[in-house]
């Protein structure tokens, strides 16, 4: 609803829907004030009323569903459900038994049609079933989103990610055949408004289907950002604005240090929302592409917020049935990638390590995407040249990196060590025990640093890995030579 004035409760009594006979029987539903009434009048001024206790607020999409239930031995239903969710439910003889045509059919007005009754605002498209929709059916259709218009008929017609139980409920034919009718604004010939139901449906109408729209009325197509960012080259073309992080702005000169959430916020929702994104996503290598563009720039950017998104990332792509791909470019490129966080706020890069060691490393899908033994060599890598307790320059001779900015002091060091070190041990014992790979890389580590502060935890994790899993480490141990 988007009233042109505000709702006079008393007067207004705006129409979703009133179809009736000559004689006024029939069924309607309008709204007053923020609930919507439904009416079925069964006879001259008798009927049933049915109050939704739902706060229907203006400005504001939502999907209606009036389920009517027919039972011949006991009272009959009457069930709404609002944004796929069941919002109200009745036990009403709502049928009304008459043999008369319904002659006065309105969507969006009542048939007197006058200011006070007309709905306000937009519809988008209207559908009439044959049969009683159940809970699960008609969650399944609030997935497809405000702008579906089709006819549940072919599975590849949305762009929307669907769970294949929601794709089972939509197309198995079922509600395609049941549509009595609908109507929708792209379907439309100048004020004739065309009735769009599969051909082979039976037809309920008497005369043609199509219908009229009142003055006024007019069919507002839109495009969803995901097409408009399609027909200007995709996602990607989001991706030099990274590199502008730095870039100040042009009324205040001074740098916006909230645009990197704000367009890894953007791409998120864009990811959500459309399967044709997550290709480009992945065929562009989006996550290296902004992963380079956050190490060369101020570490400044890579606040809570950017680590938040970066992590709700990985939780929706580690659930996301085709998004293991993607998952895996978002860990080699920016959450494994040291450059980019070394420098950020201690808190930060203890809420990434944390979550790495514990609710990362726990999920069955994100475990068997990541890289087993390329990542431990990843970690190893960190810890010799970034995550350093003491500078390994003079003793071990290895030019330490992460020097260009500040850094967590030594005791938050090597509290991020020791999170990096529960992941690698994590990591390298789920399944059937060490790799050779592995433990050679752990192996180098203590072979090249020299620092007592650097080795020491490193040590206790081979030590603990020996005694806690003897059977795959000591054979892989002798193999390596590693006592010499």
């Amino acid at each position: 609803m988007d009233p042109v004035n505000n709702i006079n409760v008393d007067k207004d009594k705006p129409y979703l829907y009133c179809f009736r006979t000559s004689k006024g029987l029939g069924y309607s539903a309008h709204f007053v004030g923020g609930c919507l009434i439904i009416t079925s009048i069964k006879s001259k001024g008798k009927g049933f009323q049915h109050c939704v206790k739902f706060d229907f607020k203006p400005q504001k999409w939502y999907m209606v569903t009036i389920v009517h239930i027919y039972n011949r031995w006991k009272n009959s239903e009457l069930r709404c459900y609002v944004n796929g969710e069941l919002a109200s439910y009745g036990e009403i003889t709502w049928l009304v038994n008459t043999s008369d045509t319904f002659d006065k059919c309105f969507l969006g007005s009542s048939e007197t049609a006058d200011a006070n009754r007309v709905f306000c605002g937009q519809m988008t498209a209207v559908y009439l079933f044959s049969d009683a929709l159940n809970a699960a059916q008609i969650f399944a259709i609030y997935q497809l989103g405000l702008g579906y218009k089709g006819t549940f008929k072919f599975k590849a017609e949305s762009d929307l990610f669907l769970a294949e139980h929601h794709k089972l409920l939509l197309y198995d034919g079922k509600l395609s055949s049941a549509i009595a009718f609908t109507y929708n604004p792209r379907a439309t010939d100048a004020q004739l408004c065309l009735e769009s139901s599969p051909k082979d449906n039976p037809s309920i109408f008497v005369h043609s289907p199509h219908a009229l729209m009142l003055q006024d009325v007019k069919a507002v197509l839109t495009h969803s950002i995901q097409s408009a960012m399609h027909s200007i080259g995709g996602v990607q073309v989001l991706f030099p604005l990274f590199a502008q992080l730095d870039y100040r702005q042009y009324l205040s000169d001074e740098v916006d240090l909230t645009i990197c959430s704000t367009l890894l916020a953007f791409i998120m929702e864009l990811l959500k929302n459309s399967i044709a994104m997550q290709e480009q996503m992945l065929a562009c290598k989006g996550f290296l592409v902004i992963g380079y563009s956050l190490e060369k720039s101020s570490k400044s950017h890579v606040s809570r917020a950017v680590l938040e998104l970066c992590l709700a990332f990985s939780k929706y792509l580690s659930n996301l049935q085709n998004g293991m791909p993607l998952l895996k470019q978002l860990c080699d490129h920016i959450l494994l990638n040291p450059a980019i966080w070394i420098h950020t706020p201690a808190k930060v890069q203890l809420m990434l390590y944390t979550y790495l060691s514990t609710e990362f490393i726990g999920t069955v899908n994100i475990y068997n995407t990541i890289r087993r033994v390329g990542t431990v060599l990843l970690i190893m890598h960190t810890l010799k040249y970034y995550y350093w307790a003491v500078n390994p320059q003079d003793r071990s001779g290895i030019t330490p990196k992460g020097l260009d900015g500040p850094r967590p002091n030594q005791k938050e060091i090597l509290s991020l060590r020791a999170f990096l070190l529960m992941f690698i041990k994590q990591l390298v014992m789920k399944d059937s025990g060490v790799k050779e790979d592995e433990l050679q890389a752990i192996l180098n580590y203590l072979l090249t640093m020299h620092e007592d502060d650097n080795l020491m935890d490193v040590l206790q994790l081979l030590v603990a890995l020996m005694s806690e899993h003897p059977n795959s480490m000591i054979p892989a141990f002798d193999q390596r030579n590693g006592l010499r």
